[in-house]
């Protein structure tokens, strides 16, 4: 008996040293780093580690995100405005946290040095990011109320990715609150926190919270369960709604099922209230739709399944059309970047996007920054001026 319980506590000693030693090896290499984000405890809502130095690294890529005061990956601005600034607040998801590109590289940071330094322009602009990875359209409005308005914003954007905002809002498993609306149809923000109310027992929240998030190599375990648990979730909804089992991608199908075309008649409504949240508190509203790399570069087309290619199926324009129709109903204004990337890519052969993620790369970033730029200057009202020559 004495044997079998040496050699249990040997094998128990074994794997726990060998549990540290994966920890250090983890957290020596960055292959997975803790505390990577936190919940503001003054809004509730998620945001990365603030003034930090945070490290990233890939099999593609490494990089040195750091992050101001705020949790968000972007230059520190105070929440008071001095005059003559203009300000712009873009939401947004990892496309905006855009974690794999250095600070000076993103496109908010490239846009907001090409707007300072074109002349006729009678203001001095700043443009602050407020991205977290998996946001959709509601959550944006939470990051808004909370965070962008206290920066007294003069433009709000919001970058909408196509490929999964309306998922993340609707469909996404892992999601324990969905939008609600009032009888007018206006969206109804809960409180903050009520956003990352779950299903969890007491225990399991402890457990995640301050156990997990002090362990690389148990978020890293955690990640992958999330992921197992989200995918069975939407396997199980598929169960009542086939157009689940194409997860994010049903968005490009040409014959929507009932549930997609209520989420987005209800999406419809969301950008409505983002419009009205904005002009209520001073600012104009600009929807920003942005461009996945598989719909840019036709290579990496090519190696989507050939289930997702079939043209009388799927329809890889059709989200930009719908927000085109949706910016007219409720008269906002409406910039999709997919033309201007499909137009650039044909003069290279560099991809937008990491080999091994498919977030921007600084190509990616230059890209989004030259199209918001051009539009900007075509449309100089979002920019507070009537005409950049008229400023001259």
């Amino acid at each position: 008996m004495k044997q079998i319980i040496a050699k249990i506590g040997l094998l128990f000693f074994g794997l726990v040293l060998s549990a540290l030693m994966l920890e250090v090896v983890l957290r020596l290499t960055n292959v997975a780093t803790p505390n990577v984000r936190r919940i503001d405890p003054e809004t509730g809502l998620l945001t990365l580690q603030p003034s930090q130095d945070i490290p990233l690294r890939a099999a593609c890529l490494t990089n040195t995100v750091t992050t101001n005061q705020y949790g968000f990956h972007g230059r520190e601005y105070p929440f008071d405005k001095a005059d003559g600034v203009y300000r712009i607040v873009v939401l947004g998801d990892s496309f905006v946290e855009s974690m794999q590109v250095s600070l000076d590289d993103t496109f908010y940071a490239i846009l907001e040095d090409k707007l300072n330094a074109t002349q006729g322009l009678s203001y001095k602009y700043e443009i602050i990011p407020i991205g977290i990875s998996a946001r959709g359209t509601y959550l944006n409005l939470h990051y808004l109320t909370e965070y962008g308005l206290r920066f007294q914003p003069d433009l709000v954007i919001d970058a909408f990715l196509v490929h999964n905002d309306v998922y993340d809002d609707f469909f996404n498993g892992t999601r324990s609150v969905v939008p609600g609306f009032d009888h007018a149809g206006n969206v109804v923000l809960d409180i903050a926190t009520s956003v990352y109310v779950t299903d969890d027992s007491l225990i399991e929240q402890f457990f995640k919270q301050r156990i997990i998030s002090n362990s690389a190599l148990l978020q890293l375990l955690y990640k992958k369960y999330s992921i197992i648990k989200a995918n069975q979730t939407v396997r199980d909804k598929a169960v009542e709604d086939k157009s689940n089992l194409e997860g994010s991608v049903a968005i490009y199908l040409r014959d929507y099922s009932e549930a997609w075309k209520d989420a987005w008649r209800k999406e419809s409504l969301m950008l409505r209230s983002f419009k009205k949240i904005s002009v209520d508190n001073g600012a104009q509203f600009l929807l920003v739709s942005l461009a996945e790399g598989y719909r840019v570069h036709q290579d990496l087309f090519d190696q989507l399944p050939d289930s997702r290619k079939d043209p009388e199926v799927f329809d890889y324009d059709r989200p930009e059309e719908l927000l085109a129709a949706i910016a007219h109903e409720h008269d906002f204004a409406y910039h999709a970047l997919l033309p201007y990337f499909r137009q650039q890519a044909l003069t290279t052969e560099d991809h937008i996007v990491w080999s091994c993620d498919a977030h921007w790369t600084k190509l990616g970033h230059r890209w989004a920054a030259e199209s918001l730029y051009q539009y900007l200057l075509g449309h100089t009202e979002l920019l507070g001026v009537s005409s950049v020559q008229e400023d001259l």
